[in-house]
């Protein structure tokens, strides 16, 4: 597309903008439109371009009606009488004007910097606006970080009154108790989480329903214990706290730093489940029967104690069994380090002991508990930190975490199982990390998959976030919801024109597919498993879906296939859990006095909300992407094995092992003409026949690795002909 064109999505359909009729607007501008009677987008047919035209409807800015951006950033370059900023973000196709007068050579020709724009421009004056801060040099390890920080307009600093609000906070734990919070802090509660992980909101248990368990209903076998940190208990509506975490909306993780919704008093102290300490917390107790389906869910506030900091890596090391005899109580009810407990055939509700025995280790932790710090309380009990430095827990206690993890790993199995039959969906996408050093210089990339241990936690958040949603929805209550809907009938045409392309997708699954059937869309992931398209059938399924977004009235969510769904999970990072948490005090009891405030503006923070996760979403992407354009610099001129991951009129994007994405333009593919087809989504060379399709293997030189755009360009390398 034309550099200063854009797209425009109303709801009469998509308009094609010339650049000569934006009209000042930006990327991203809410604008009134003015169609262009009888005009409509073609692309030129051009060598190395798509000989496919383009039929939207074209149309002109009639005015701008609400501003995305107030500051830009880019580069300074120094002139007379103005310096000019060129943004950064090539969607924004504008110069920013600045009087020499406002800078006083106090900005460094060729410096970063964030503008705030005071003259938007017109067809006849330039956009002006005033340097508000210098951000440094593309070269430096920690600039284009803070200039994605800028650019999404993330805000890094906590006002004077919500920082002091949070250091006033007590952790209030003897008046809670009076209050009637339960103290489960007798329960084998531990965290798991990655290895870099800055808070803990989340802590699981798991036991055996014993006889004198009131709550457990007829039949039920186990009973997993959710527990989330009880924030809201900290951060009440329209304090100073409140008041920022709405508008930040979400924590966000870059490449290099988290950005908190909350001060770190309360997110990496106070509020965070560390390990021997006890935290306030609200517990959501779920009642499974030994098929793992969830037979009642309680729902209380609590005093807890996390008795153990694991990490993914090591709770998978405890699930394999290494560095510990086998076993452990998984669903057939047998404790693996002695053998107690019965098979699952003969388990009768209430009677499996198989927990009871074993949490005598307890008494290990309990016996020099200490409550000053999570660290101190570590160190009286003896606690060692093997064999990650980010594990707390003390030798005593592995056989009882690895039967704990065993039993919830086999619960978590269970319920995919279950939702698999319902029609959830189960992305198998792979998640890279670029690694830095102290220094910020990206070393390595390392890639996350989805393990036993990733999915026993996922699989114990997802019950206990439907659970909440449906008591909250079945009790009539105001909350916020988690909502996805289907994805749109063109979005799964067009999925079916790429899988078309492979061998296993017949007539029957293809029209499953189109029909919008989740049953077909999981039976073509499982076709492609094993096969060197997977990870790409996955991504372009993952595509064609709608986002996820939250809301005031429950829709249900098509990717997990459940009628009730909310964020309950963790109010740390994200403010909608904490809304749903207010709501659900409230419904347990009793509402307060700002409770009708509160319900007003479930609306707009589900709006605000949504449109937070999507720029904090963004700007993580875009640290990744800096860094892992910055770590490429060093094999320009190497060659890799790369997959086709995109096809477009102007060439290939393709995708390195290491998750790396880049273009290789069509003018790198040769020098006859290649024909696009939008649905098939290949290109064809007209002289030769040679088709580029998705999924293709090819390899390619890496040419160029742009830090300041963060693009990678790719050419052809070899002889190797495309299929």
């Amino acid at each position: 597309m034309a550099r200063g064109s854009g797209i425009v999505s109303t709801a009469e359909g998509e308009f094609f903008v010339p650049a000569s009729h934006v009209n000042g607007a930006f990327d991203g501008d809410f604008v009134e439109l003015s169609p262009l009677p009888g005009q409509h987008r073609r692309d030129r047919r051009l060598p190395g371009a798509s000989g496919a035209a383009d039929h939207r409807r074209a149309a002109r800015v009639a005015r701008v009606l609400e501003r995305a951006h107030t500051h830009v950033v880019g580069t300074y370059r120094v002139g007379e009488p103005f310096g000019v900023v060129t943004p950064h973000d090539e969607r924004i196709p504008y110069d920013v004007f600045i009087l020499n007068s406002l800078v006083a050579g106090s900005v460094p020709n060729g410096a970063l910097v964030n503008v705030r724009i005071e003259d938007w421009p017109t067809r006849y004056t330039p956009a002006t606006g005033v340097v508000e801060e210098v951000l440094g040099d593309c070269f430096d390890e920690r600039v284009m970080i803070d200039l994605i920080v800028a650019a999404h307009q993330l805000e890094t600093e906590f006002s004077t009154a919500s920082l002091e609000e949070a250091a006033a906070a007590d952790l209030g734990d003897q008046q809670a108790l009076r209050e009637g919070y339960r103290d489960i802090r007798d329960r084998l509660a531990f965290t798991v989480d990655p290895v870099d992980a800055r808070d803990y909101d989340d802590a699981l248990s798991f036991e055996a329903v014993s006889a004198g368990d009131a709550d457990a209903p007829r039949g039920s076998v186990w009973r997993v214990g959710v527990h989330i940190a009880d924030v809201s208990r900290y951060v009440p509506w329209g304090s100073a706290i409140d008041g920022e975490a709405r508008r930040r909306a979400t924590s966000a993780y870059l490449v290099d730093r988290v950005i908190p919704m909350l001060p770190e008093r309360l997110s990496n102290d106070l509020c965070s489940l560390v390990p021997h300490a006890t935290r306030l917390c609200m517990t959501v107790d779920l009642y499974l029967d030994a098929r793992g389906r969830v037979l009642s869910s309680r729902m209380y506030p609590a005093l807890m104690r996390s008795q153990a900091r694991l990490t993914y890596d090591f709770a998978l090391a405890l699930l394999q069994g290494e560095g510990v005899g086998a076993g452990g109580i998984g669903m057939d009810g047998v404790c693996g380090p002695c053998g107690a407990g019965e098979s699952r055939e003969k388990v009768r509700p209430r009677e499996a002991g198989a927990v009871a025995h074993a949490c005598k280790a307890n008494e290990a932790v309990r016996a020099g508990e200490a409550d000053a710090t999570g660290a101190e309380a570590a160190r009286a009990v003896g606690a060692r930190r093997l064999p990650n430095e980010a594990c707390v827990y003390d030798e005593a206690l592995v056989p009882a975490l690895r039967e704990r993890l065993v039993g919830l790993s086999g619960v978590a199995q269970a319920r995919k199982e279950l939702r698999r039959q319902r029609g959830g969906l189960d992305f198998d996408t792979v998640e890279a990390k670029v690694v830095l050093d102290d220094a910020g210089v990206p070393r390595e990339v390392r890639l996350r998959e989805k393990t036993l241990a990733t999915e026993l936690v996922e699989e114990a958040m997802i019950m206990a976030n439907e659970a909440v949603a449906r008591y909250l929805r079945r009790s009539d209550f105001p909350s916020l919801y988690r909502v996805h809907e289907a994805p749109d009938a063109d979005e799964l045409e067009a999925l079916v024109s790429v899988l078309q392309e492979f061998s296993w997708m017949d007539a029957s699954l293809a029209a499953g597919v189109a029909a919008g059937s989740a049953h077909a869309l999981a039976r073509a992931m499982e076709a492609c498993a094993g096969r060197p398209e997977h990870d790409l059938v996955c991504m372009v399924c993952l595509r064609s879906m709608k986002r996820a977004a939250y809301a005031a009235q429950p829709a249900g969510h098509y990717g997990l296939a459940s009628d009730d769904y909310t964020h309950f999970t963790s109010p740390i990072r994200r403010y909608p859990d904490l809304v749903v948490h207010r709501m659900l005090k409230a419904r347990l009891f009793g509402k307060d006095g700002l409770f009708d405030q509160q319900v007003a503006a479930l609306r707009q923070i589900a709006e605000h909300s949504s449109q937070a996760e999507r720029r904090a979403e963004a700007a993580a992407r875009d640290s990744q992407q800096a860094k892992m354009v910055e770590l490429m610099e060093g094999s320009v001129g190497s060659v890799f094995s790369a997959q086709v991951s995109g096809v477009t009129g102007f060439g290939l994007f393709v995708r390195l092992e290491n998750t790396a994405e880049g273009l290789l333009p069509a003018s790198a593919l040769g020098r006859e003409y290649f024909s696009f087809d939008p649905l098939r989504r290949t290109l064809t060379g007209q002289g030769s026949g040679r088709t580029y399709r998705l999924g293709q293997h090819l390899a390619v030189r890496l040419d160029e690795a742009d830090r300041v755009t963060r693009r990678l360009t790719f050419s052809r390398a070899g002889t190797d002909e495309p299929a």
